[in-house]
């Protein structure tokens, strides 16, 4: 194996590493994404590797672009994860030295098919090198979460399948799109390139999606309500048109906001993976901001309707 980009890079085609293909063969949902996979927990083990994943321990992998390094290691060290004893594979990640996330991954490989499986993650987020948060961590067996297929040891063309089964944590998945991909990068050109497309499922985002509208139907007809009635019949054109005009102004503002916010803790960079902590702090930041305009939106409705 040549080189590996893990996942947590989240990167749309991820290369993953050099080889050849094959299949494996778990059970498939109706809309083919393989969700659960049958296979016998006596034959999954912690050490071993396949053409595409070294998990011996002392194994270690360096990426680097700029100042941003992710460092994986294979540790000497092993937990037993929903009966099943699993390698423990360290992810640091660090801008300038400084750590940014550092996880503790759980994962086995099947000594029959080599197939790896992850059993879930630990995982420590840092803000300017401070510990704040946990987000992301799952162990399978806990919370409704099991096991998925992070690497086939015989991948195919086509081939879909969950990586993370962790709902409301992790539901990602993975897609094989090709056994000879070419990657250009600064250490070189690679051929024969196993690529992969990670996404999150339609539906989580047809959800969020789905509550926003939500959301905002429950707000506007009654606000739209208590404005129109507020006013003599004769005037309803004139008032329309200047809640038309107060909402444009408040949308306007609100995307002003969040330019603004990206711009200070962002600035000029792409968005990347390497600006992740950046990015996340300004969404942050823009939904305090939000909230803080929308309580204040509420005491003045709520002194209005005392008036």
């Amino acid at each position: 194996m040549t080189c590996v980009a893990w996942k947590t890079i989240s990167v749309p085609l991820a290369l993953v590493a050099l080889g050849a293909c094959g299949s494996t063969g778990p059970a498939e949902g109706d809309d083919g994404w393989q969700q659960t996979f049958d296979v016998p927990r006596s034959e999954l083990g912690p050490t071993g590797r396949n053409p595409y994943w070294v998990l011996e321990p002392g194994y270690q992998l360096v990426l680097a672009n700029g100042n941003y390094e992710l460092v994986i290691s294979v540790l000497d060290e092993t937990r037993l994860v929903d009966g099943v004893q699993t390698r423990v594979v360290e992810e640091r990640e660090t801008r300038n030295g400084v750590p940014v996330e550092v996880s503790r991954n759980f994962l086995a490989i099947s000594s029959r098919t080599k197939d790896v499986y992850y059993f879930g993650e630990e995982v420590d987020d840092y803000e300017d090198g401070v510990l704040v948060a946990h987000e992301g961590a799952w162990l399978s067996g806990r919370d409704g979460a099991h096991f998925g297929l992070l690497m086939p040891g015989a991948p195919r063309v086509g081939q879909k399948h969950y990586q993370e089964v962790a709902p409301g944590e992790a539901m990602d998945r993975a897609e094989v799109r090709s056994l000879a991909g070419t990657l250009e990068t600064p250490a070189g050109t690679f051929a024969d390139v196993l690529v992969v497309e990670e996404t999150t499922p339609l539906l989580h985002i047809g959800c969020g999606l789905g509550s926003l509208g939500l959301g905002f139907a429950l707000f506007s007809s009654p606000n739209t309500n208590a404005a129109m009635g507020a006013v003599d019949r004769s005037a309803y054109g004139v008032a329309a048109g200047i809640l038309a005009t107060m909402r444009m102004n408040g949308q306007t503002m609100s995307l002003g906001i969040a330019t603004m916010l990206l711009a200070l803790f962002v600035g000029g960079a792409r968005i990347t993976p390497q600006v992740h902590p950046e990015f996340i702090r300004a969404v942050t930041t823009a939904f305090a901001v939000f909230s803080g305009l929308s309580l204040l939106g509420v005491f003045a409705s709520l002194v209005r309707n005392r008036r």
